[in-house]
């Protein structure tokens, strides 16, 4: 049983995958064992061994064009389990999660409202980013534009951020602001729940 989760939404290039590195080492710090989870990593996964036979590219590539070049076939993949059963992806997290070592599991990549009202035992975190200008980081395609709005109102916590240009220490000061704002209530449980085992 996945005992809590903490979700993060945001729209594309928001700060979500930096938010939730900065989050686990200051869980980390803290004595709890935190994991990085992500609804985008299974569906990876199930396309990876396609995508490696057929053009030698793997799914999880961190090049900007192989990216580009495999974007498509992971839209239609990822909209395929959401036509099967919108559950399709988060069933497969939340299997992860349950089989994994005891740990908090951080979910990157919240999407969809269905995603969130999944997990009886949540929070759900909306991350704003700012650009030079003042102006929100607009929305990626038609399914950010639709559903960024309803998790932003879903919300258990709305935090925002300016646009740091990826200065990571900048970006990790805020978050020890973020973590010490949302957090700290809850660190003594969690240090029970999720101990950090020192190796």
């Amino acid at each position: 049983m996945v005992n809590h989760a903490i979700l993060i939404s945001s729209v594309a290039r928001g700060g979500k995958d930096t938010l939730t590195k900065s989050f686990i080492q200051l869980f980390a710090q803290n004595g709890i064992n935190a994991k990085r989870f992500a609804f985008a990593d299974a569906l990876k996964k199930e396309v990876n061994p396609l995508t490696l036979l057929n053009l030698g590219i793997n799914a999880f590539t961190e090049d900007s064009y192989e990216k580009q070049l495999i974007r498509p076939l992971l839209l239609a993949w990822g909209k395929i389990g959401r036509n099967l059963d919108e559950n399709y992806w988060v069933k497969k997290v939340s299997a992860e999660i349950k089989d994994s070592e005891p740990c908090l599991a951080i979910i990157s990549d919240c999407r969809y409202p269905n995603e969130a009202n999944y997990f009886a035992d949540k929070t759900l975190i909306h991350l704003t980013r700012y650009d030079d200008n003042g102006d929100e980081f607009p929305p990626v395609g038609e399914d950010e534009a639709l559903w960024i709005p309803e998790l932003k109102e879903m919300a258990d916590f709305k935090i925002s951020w300016n646009n740091y240009h990826d200065n990571l220490e900048s970006c990790y000061y805020k978050s020890e602001q973020f973590f010490n704002q949302i957090f700290a209530n809850k660190i003594p449980q969690w240090q029970n729940d999720f101990p950090l085992v020192k190796t």
